[in-house]
């Protein structure tokens, strides 16, 4: 962005982000740090932050779009999407550190409700940033889980909701990425004359 600033596009993105973007850099450092110290639940806080941040930039996209322009709007959904399953792991990292008991409930149905309700936070937060590549990496994750469900390597096909579940959450995400996409009018984020 500062090399092409004296784009008008660039420069506007510029002038819209003077403090995000630098708050997301601190937040991001701060995670990275915390979180090869083991310091898992301080690391949460700070992820959480840089996920927050990383929505409100993708918020401020909307307000700059030109057609045709796309990187920005790619990079920083793609980022933000990955994000947000690190942000989920992150927070499950804490509590199995925690070593909560989850309120009595077994391990498979917490992980079938924390893909559900993880699918739910993802379409909701890409209805406000309206950014259509934002599900992909989640998806992505989905289908990572799928496969390592399925592998020998992994748990060889046992928690066969899990896999239904990996599955449909994948497939519903790829289906709100499409729609968002349409929406768009085919942009990766609504241009200023469509939005």
């Amino acid at each position: 962005m500062i090399i092409k600033n004296k784009e008008s596009y660039y420069h506007q993105a510029i002038n819209r982000l003077p403090v995000l973007f630098p708050l997301s850099c601190i937040f991001n450092i701060a995670w990275i740090i915390s979180f090869s110290y083991v310091q898992i639940e301080l690391s949460v806080l700070f992820i959480l932050g840089l996920v927050f941040t990383l929505a409100l930039i993708c918020k401020q996209l909307l307000h700059i779009q030109e057609d045709g322009r796309w990187l920005l709007p790619l990079t920083f959904g793609l980022y933000t999407g990955w994000l947000f399953i690190a942000t989920v792991v992150n927070i499950s990292a804490a509590l199995v550190k925690l070593d909560w008991n989850g309120f009595g409930l077994a391990d498979e149905i917490w992980a079938a409700i924390i893909l559900i309700v993880a699918v739910l936070l993802v379409i909701g937060v890409q209805l406000n940033i309206r950014n259509a590549v934002f599900p992909l990496p989640v998806a992505w994750a989905y289908f990572g889980i799928y496969q390592f469900l399925k592998a020998l390597e992994g748990f060889g096909g046992q928690h066969g909701l899990l896999q239904v579940i990996s599955l449909a959450g994948m497939t519903v995400l790829i289906a709100s990425a499409a729609i968002q996409l349409y929406r768009n009018h085919f942009s990766l984020i609504p241009s200023l004359k469509n939005n």
